[in-house]
């Protein structure tokens, strides 16, 4: 899926901290690696909480949106919720994610289009299991 961003206004720079980081991913801070992110992943308490999505790919720098809108993105719900996906790395769910083995919930933002991500990283709560 082709995602769009224009310009970099209002974006965050940080280094890409893996592999395969795309537009459209959540991510998070990269702990062993200052400056960088890596994709978020619900399931693994290191990947999470998720800071933002990215926005903008060039090289190795990534520009991620704390609280702009992310278009590309294909059959949202418009009006719904989205969440920071379990299992798969860099992925927004509109199910809230299954945590019976622990993990993180975190809202990162709500569809106002089939094709547009309001980006809002929201509080997010840790299940220890």
């Amino acid at each position: 899926m082709q995602m769009i961003a224009s310009g970099l206004s209002g974006l965050y720079p940080y280094d890409a901290g893996e592999a395969g980081i795309a537009v459209g991913m959540p991510v998070a801070l990269a702990a062993a690696a200052p400056g960088a992110v890596i994709k978020a992943d619900a399931g693994e308490p290191a990947r999470m909480p998720a800071i933002g999505v990215v926005a903008r790919v060039r090289g190795a720098r990534v520009y991620v949106s704390r609280e702009q809108p992310v278009a590309g993105y294909s059959d949202l719900t418009p009006g719904a919720a989205y969440f920071v996906a379990e299992g798969d790395p860099g992925t927004i769910s509109e199910e809230a994610p299954d945590l019976a083995d622990g993990g993180t919930t975190q809202v990162i933002g709500r569809a106002s289009s089939a094709t547009t991500l309001l980006v809002w990283p929201g509080e997010y709560s840790a299940v220890d299991v």
